[in-house]
């Protein structure tokens, strides 16, 4: 009874829609974005290290300033203005929808223009390009 009620389980929790299934994310973002990114930066937004596995890329997570103690400190790789900073990769920008205003404000005061590229529940995704050449 025990290895049925195992497997009866096994099989329910891979067809429940989880909320943080990374599956369902990278899929989302394989069907809203044109090319799949080498690097998905996570804007002062909790990083879903999963991606890094569906997605065959890269995971970094940036705040918005150098405030301490900051929430995301811990796993935070640097800042977004010194993420810009670096070379220019195929980085698809993840940012909480809540904070899309402020994410485009910060964008534009460092001279970059975010083009939206698609949501997935209260995730919004987005590429760059400089405003200026």
């Amino acid at each position: 009874m025990w290895i049925a009620a195992l497997i009866v389980l096994k099989v329910v929790a891979a067809r429940v829609d989880w909320k943080k299934d990374d599956r369902a994310l990278a899929r989302a973002v394989k069907e809203q974005v044109a090319e799949t990114p080498a690097e998905v930066v996570f804007a002062e937004t909790s990083p879903r290290f999963g991606l890094g596995f569906y997605l065959d890329a890269d995971v970094e997570v940036v705040t918005f300033s150098d405030e301490e103690p900051h929430p995301l400190a811990r796993v935070a790789t640097g800042t977004l203005a010194r993420e810009l900073a670096g070379p220019a990769e195929d980085r698809l920008f993840v940012v909480k929808q809540a904070l899309r205003e402020d994410f485009e404000r910060k964008l534009g005061d460092l001279g970059y223009v975010p083009q939206h590229r698609g949501r997935w529940r209260d995730l919004d995704f987005y590429t760059i390009t400089p405003s200026r050449p």
